[in-house]
């Protein structure tokens, strides 16, 4: 929550009342924000493409344009975004008036994580890529040696 009343003080929005409340610990519970996390399956494919074949860890922390949500008078109804950490993302909305806040992932006590392939990719496309990849830099070099296509093809 800290995130996003930084980014909504940066775009010089009043940060509303139940949000300050909820953050000074007066109230234990946010109305206006929903949160969605889930594993975005194709970066934790690569992830462990690149950890298993190539001993490379970790990745990065991407975090999503802030975009405020304006009324016709421009006063501001809301504000989401998104924070990506390596294949785990968080989704966030907060609509100022909202009574009633949401979270998908709260199943009793436990916590369960959605997952969700992005459009076009599939299992074993990160694999694809990488051998594909490595056989690009292959014929490259080959051409640029002037050795008939004899470059050998890494291992993915």
């Amino acid at each position: 929550m800290k995130n996003i009343c930084c980014r909504l003080a940066e775009d010089r929005v009043q940060i509303p009342q139940p949000v300050i409340r909820f953050m000074d610990g007066s109230v234990r519970d946010l109305p206006n924000l929903t949160l969605e996390m889930n594993i975005n399956m194709a970066k934790y494919e690569t992830g462990v493409h690149l950890r298993d074949a190539h001993g490379i860890e970790g990745w990065s922390l991407w975090m999503g344009d802030h975009e405020i949500i304006y009324d016709w008078q421009t006063s501001p109804l809301g504000t989401f975004s998104h924070l990506e950490f390596d294949w785990f993302n968080v989704d966030y909305q907060v609509l100022f008036g909202r009574r009633k806040g949401r979270a998908n992932f709260f199943s009793g006590d436990t916590v369960r994580l959605e997952h969700f392939w992005p459009e076009g990719l599939s299992t074993g496309d990160a694999l694809r890529a990488c051998q594909l990849q490595h056989l690009l830099r292959a014929r490259s070099r080959s051409s640029v040696l002037g050795n008939g296509g004899h470059a050998g093809v890494g291992s993915s």
